[in-house]
């Protein structure tokens, strides 16, 4: 302000008032850009729907696939008939077992007179004896042992953590003796005793062994019961590979 009590600074032009027409550009621009977002915003929430439709759909496809490659895995092990592993599953965990170096046991069993059981009762007969045998195995011996279906009628067992004695003591608790009875309805009575009976051999099974040369000898003493009878399990004596039969009533008991 000068002396004269003047403003030396020029006076501001008042800013015009919006008229009726600017606020409704204003409002129509606003709309306009609200639109647009919500727009945006809806195809954004799309486009991420969608997404997740196709990730669920790909993970729901790689977990089909999953199972259908578990499946084929179990298939390609497994035995169809009766469920049990399958021979050419054997070799591996022989393999894991030997190379573990814990005490093992090899059993090798064979249903005695099974041609005469097909040729007398009928293929169907023989196979629900060979799937009677199976079931009865998997309950007797436990969830950590290896049960497989060698071929026909022969059934080999491996036996981690164990003993020969242990197993002996098995045979006498199940059937009363170093043998093995299935109990099983022929429905004939031809065969009133209703048992499948097996001949087989034990083998203890050594750290870092030759599988082949393992299942060479007990394959030997399964023949041998055989030969002798049938209807019992021999023992491959250690360290001499002869065979040996463990009378009933002298069990190895090696867990005293």
């Amino acid at each position: 302000m000068n002396k004269e009590g003047k403003n030396n600074h020029p006076e501001k032009t008042p800013k015009p008032l919006e008229t009726i027409d600017d606020l409704a550009t204003k409002m129509r621009e606003s709309l306009y850009m609200k639109d647009l977002l919500e727009g945006a915003n809806q195809q954004m929430l799309k486009e991420n729907e969608e997404l997740q439709k196709r990730t669920q759909l790909e993970r729901r496809k790689n977990e089909e696939l999953q199972i259908a490659l578990a499946e084929m895995q179990v298939k390609a092990e497994h035995d169809p008939l009766t469920g049990l592993l399958n021979r050419a599953s054997f070799t591996e965990v022989a393999k894991q077992l030997t190379e573990s170096r814990v005490n093992s046991v090899l059993i090798a069993l064979d249903i005695d007179e099974f041609k005469r059981i097909n040729d007398e009762f009928g293929k169907d007969v023989g196979d629900e004896a060979i799937k009677t045998t199976a079931k009865f195995l998997l309950k007797k011996f436990r969830a950590t042992d290896f049960i497989f279906r060698w071929g026909g009628e022969e059934i080999v067992v491996l036996l981690p953590n164990s003993s020969v004695g242990d197993i002996i003591n098995l045979l006498h608790r199940v059937s009363g003796g170093q043998k093995l009875e299935v109990p099983f309805d022929y429905k004939s009575q031809s065969r009133p005793d209703n048992l499948i009976t097996f001949s087989g051999g034990i083998l203890a099974l050594q750290a870092g062994e030759n599988i082949e040369s393992a299942m060479s000898r007990v394959d030997k003493a399964l023949y041998e019961a055989k030969q002798s009878g049938r209807n019992q399990i021999l023992v491959v004596a250690e360290p001499i590979y002869d065979t040996q039969v463990v009378k009933p009533d002298e069990p190895i008991d090696l867990l005293k």
